[in-house]
């Protein structure tokens, strides 16, 4: 790769690679590739760190919407969403970079809450990334679970006083 040589000192360099041994970094700086040696760097800013992901609840019942909220780890550029029901991916968004490639789905961006809407029942796993061009954190999870809902109507028979229907929860 070509040199950089000179890094004006403060500016935004997004280290995309080390060469072991040799204290090169391999760098995007004022949109052009190349590398510098990583002693002139202010800051290496690797991959955030996890995110700490929390919900308001253990259990919720189906349709309800449930909001995900995490913390903001430093030098984070976007964040990638996952929601697992039963152990399959149920949804998946966000903006994330991985190496030298940034990966463009429905963007959560530099959102700290992501609300789920009308969820059918299920046991759930929601793993938010935090991300960067340097690349991505391990995942900060939580887990819930959303219960089923049915409905008990009464047929009078023909007759009067047969109670209201009724929401049961499993």
């Amino acid at each position: 790769s070509e040199s950089l040589g000179y890094v004006t000192p403060g500016a935004a360099v997004y280290v995309y690679g080390m060469e072991p041994g040799t204290g090169r970094a391999y760098v995007e700086y004022d949109g052009l590739r190349g590398h510098i040696w990583s002693k002139y760097l202010e800051k290496y800013y690797g991959p955030p760190e996890a995110p700490t992901v929390t919900v308001e609840q253990a259990e919720y019942v189906q349709n309800e919407d449930v909001t995900v909220r995490w913390s903001t780890p430093e030098n984070t550029e976007q964040y990638k969403l996952r929601v697992f029901r039963g152990g399959e991916l149920y949804l998946e968004t966000g903006t994330y970079f991985l190496g030298e490639e940034m990966y463009q789905e429905a963007v959560v961006g530099m959102n700290t809450s992501y609300t789920l809407e009308t969820l059918p029942g299920g046991l759930y796993e929601v793993q938010v990334l935090a991300c960067n061009r340097s690349g991505y954190s391990d995942a900060g999870i939580v887990k819930f679970t959303v219960r089923d809902t049915y409905t008990v109507t009464y047929d009078p028979n023909s007759g009067s006083g047969a109670p209201e229907a009724q929401t049961q929860v499993i």
